[in-house]
């Protein structure tokens, strides 16, 4: 509340606190002293012993009520009345997906950004993006948190090392206080949430007082939504080039990644069953004494073991990949296994352990204009496909990389084709993995990790 209203609605208060005068009072006469005492009083000797009516005392009273609320209110609110002037936050978030959330002076959302193309991913959906506003900074956080694992770029499994484990960070830039109580609490916020959820995942979060606080909540607040509208509002024909080959060569990698770790899936899942196979007390061989068609009874420790190992992979080739290998026994475990073998005997069929090599090169060194595009790169991206075998990629990225696509529209329809099927296939594919149910992280577990990560001594 301004200054101003403030004392206009005190001066309100103060007036209807008086009690309405009656008319009689107001054509009564108003006497003075000397009226009121008696005949040959001698003012220098007589003392006046009238009590005060009881209409003073009622003004009095409510005076004093309304006078005393003042004083209170100004110790608890009178800094931020009077001293407070306007406030500007802006919540940072990166995970890969990067995001900007400007915060009213409550750390409530205004208005959220996305700051790079996997932001695009998470905000997609404008309806999610929408959902945002008026939330508080820690349950904003959380909402994103959550969407950015249901999208794969929190590794669900991954337990951490000290090279390589699950991070979010979160900055906090105001110019008012500094914000070190709300950084910590989002940083509980999304520690307790992960923890119940089962996921390892380094919560990092700073805070700082900043002049330029006001100037980066007018960029945001006047930014589009989504990173790739800024960047093609006002582009001319070669920069929407440029940036549909960065939008392909984004997807390609995503589609690479994915496409080995489902090679190295499935050959990790050959490699336990034929452990299974070779044990000593398994005379099935491959057809009756595989993983699918087993008695499991007549395994040892070794062979439980295997199976255990095993469950947790069959089921994540079908939640991720849709191959449905997860039945068992003579007749229906021989069904999955030929599901396995289709799925297995595919990659054998189209690469060899060269063509695999030179995609894990790809995949190491990163998908960009030299490793990529060009037609000196043609038998590489012609290996691409034959891995990733999405015709609906294939067609576009290869007229943008061709030089196929010559008008603006048809640029700008590509980008937005692409960047929409990438977030809705990576949502389908992950969203079911991270919502299976996983044993929540005690705080002893929870240390024993910062430790491992080397974040705690």
């Amino acid at each position: 509340m301004k200054k101003k209203d403030f004392f206009e609605q005190l001066n309100r208060e103060l007036e209807n606190a008086l009690p309405p005068m009656s008319e009689r009072l107001k054509d009564e006469i108003i006497q003075t002293s000397a009226d009121r005492l008696p005949a040959r009083c001698d003012t220098r000797t007589t003392t006046s012993k009238r009590k005060p009516s009881l209409r003073f005392v009622k003004i009095f009273t409510a005076a004093a009520s309304i006078i005393l609320s003042f004083i209170m209110l100004f110790s608890l609110f009178g800094r931020n009345i009077f001293l407070r002037g306007e406030e500007f936050a802006v919540m940072q978030i990166d995970i890969n997906p990067s995001l900007a959330l400007t915060l009213d002076e409550d750390y409530r959302v205004k208005k959220v950004t996305s700051r790079n193309e996997d932001g695009d991913v998470l905000l997609q959906d404008k309806t999610f993006a929408e959902s945002l506003q008026d939330k508080s900074a820690e349950e904003a956080a959380r909402l994103i948190a959550e969407r950015a694992a249901a999208t794969g770029y929190i590794r669900i499994s991954d337990k951490g090392t000290a090279e390589k484990y699950n991070k979010i960070t979160v900055s906090l830039f105001n110019n008012r206080e500094n914000a070190s109580k709300e950084a910590q609490g989002i940083q509980n916020e999304l520690v307790e949430f992960f923890n119940d959820k089962g996921v390892y995942v380094y919560i990092e979060t700073f805070s700082e007082k900043t002049p330029e606080a006001e100037t980066l909540t007018n960029k945001y607040d006047t930014l589009p939504t989504l990173w790739y509208d800024f960047k093609t509002e006002s582009a001319d024909i070669a920069a929407l080039t440029s940036l549909a080959e960065k939008t392909v060569y984004d997807y390609a990698a995503d589609l690479l990644k994915d496409s080995l770790a489902k090679y190295d899936l499935l050959n990790e899942i050959g490699r336990i069953n034929k452990k299974i196979i070779a044990l000593p007390e398994n005379s099935g061989g491959e057809i009756f004494g595989n993983y699918w068609t087993v008695d499991e009874k007549i395994l040892g420790i070794e062979g439980n073991a295997l199976f255990a190992q095993m469950s947790p992979l069959i089921e994540t080739l079908y939640i991720l990949y849709g191959i449905d290998c997860r039945e068992r026994g003579l007749i229906h475990g021989s069904v999955s296994y030929q599901k396995y073998k289709a799925a297995s005997d595919y990659y054998e069929a189209i690469l060899d352990e060269e063509d695999m090599e030179d995609l894990r090169k790809l995949d190491a060194e990163g998908i960009d204009e030299n490793s990529f595009g060009g037609i000196e790169n043609l038998p590489r991206r012609l290996r691409f496909y034959s891995l990733v075998a999405n015709d609906f990629f294939g067609k576009i990225a290869s007229d943008i990389l061709d030089g196929a696509v010559q008008t603006a529209e048809k640029l700008l329809n590509d980008i937005s084709a692409l960047v929409s099927d990438r977030a809705e296939k990576r949502e389908q594919k992950f969203s079911a993995l991270f919502s299976l149910e996983r044993k929540p992280i005690s705080e002893q577990e929870y240390e024993d990790f910062l430790q491992r990560i080397g974040k705690k001594e």
